[in-house]
This record gives structure tokens, sequence and C-alpha cells, in this order.
């Protein structure tokens, strides 16, 4: 069931503020507040996209979100183009079922600019019942651990590699309808046995 903010001011804060604390603390599983989006964007996605997409920062959208419906909506309600490529987007929507996670592909800022890299959105199945991932880096005491559904068989080498970039490289949101899980770029993220 959706939680409608019926004041869009609010809503956007009540987004952004999610969107933050998940950063500020990875692999905590938040719920964001907000009304469906079009058909295939989960909730979270499509608000996600809605509070914090703008025409200064391209979407990148994988093949199964790249359709008129979505593309129009984006542009409807956010103003934000279309990038042509992945190295193009400040923010992507990829699929979990992807084989390939490919962050290399992604704009992973630079020393002097590490906040122009992507923020890549995986919108996955679950964020439960699926491979155990710990977690360890700022903003975890000790270890997390985290178990996502349906995720790219490279996820783990993918994000090491990522990880090995900071203070570059991109950081990632999970999505699974109404609920975020965010992996900042300046975590380690290892599969448990």
């Amino acid at each position: 069931m959706s939680t409608v903010i019926e004041n869009p001011a609010y809503e956007s804060q009540a987004i952004f503020r999610a969107v933050m604390d998940a950063f500020a603390a990875p692999g905590q599983r938040l719920f964001v507040p907000a009304a469906d989006g079009p058909d295939g964007l989960a909730p979270a996605t499509a608000a996600i996209l809605r509070s914090l997409a703008d025409f200064e920062t391209p979407v990148w959208l994988d093949e199964p979100f790249a359709t008129p419906g979505i593309a129009q909506w984006l542009r409807f309600n956010t103003s934000a183009p279309i990038a042509p490529s992945q190295a193009d987007a400040m923010f992507a929507v990829i699929t979990g079922d992807a084989p390939h996670l490919a962050l290399d592909r992604f704009a992973a800022g630079n020393v002097e600019y590490p906040d122009r890299a992507a923020t890549v959105i995986v919108q996955i199945d679950s964020l439960d019942s699926g491979d155990a991932y710990e977690l360890r880096g700022p903003g975890i005491k000790d270890s997390h651990t985290i178990s996502p559904r349906a995720l790219p068989t490279d996820f783990e080498a993918a994000l090491a590699a990522n990880h090995a970039l900071f203070p570059c490289g991109v950081d990632l949101i999970l999505v699974a309808d109404h609920d975020i899980v965010a992996l900042p770029r300046s975590i380690q993220v290892i599969r448990k046995a």
C-alpha cells in the first residue's frame, strides 16, 4: 500500500531525508514514503528520481526501463534529460536481473570533484532471502549483513572494483518496492560463505 504525502514539497523533503539517512547508515533498510510512479518503476525508484533528478542531471535507463512511458514520466516530473550513454548519466536505473553490474561504465567523478559521480539505482525483487553480504566501512559499527535477492552475478566483484576507486566511484541504492538500502562507494561488500 502506498503512502501519499499530500504536499509535494513535504514529500520531496521526506524522500530526500530518507535517501540521506540511508547513505548515513549503509545497509539499513529504510521505507520511502511515496505514491506509485509509472508502470515498471518501483514506488521508491520513482520517488527518488522525482525528488533528486532535475534538468541538470541526465538519467540513464537500463533496457527494461527504457520505455516511452517512463521517459515521458521522467521528463514531465523532473525535467531530467535521458542520458545517451551510461557515462553521461548522473542517475541511472538498472535491473538486478542484468548479468553484469558494469559500474565502470558510469561516471566515477575525479579526485578534485568526486561528487560528479553517478548514483545507480538497482531495482531488485526483494531486500530479503537472497545471498548474504557483509558490509564494512564508514557508518557501520563493526559489520552489517544484507540479503538482497536477484542481483547481477558479478555484484561482489563490481562493488570491490568500485570501492578501490574511493574517493571516486559510484554510489548504489538497492530498491525493492517502497524500501531502499544504500551502498556508498566508501564501504566494502563481501559475500558471506
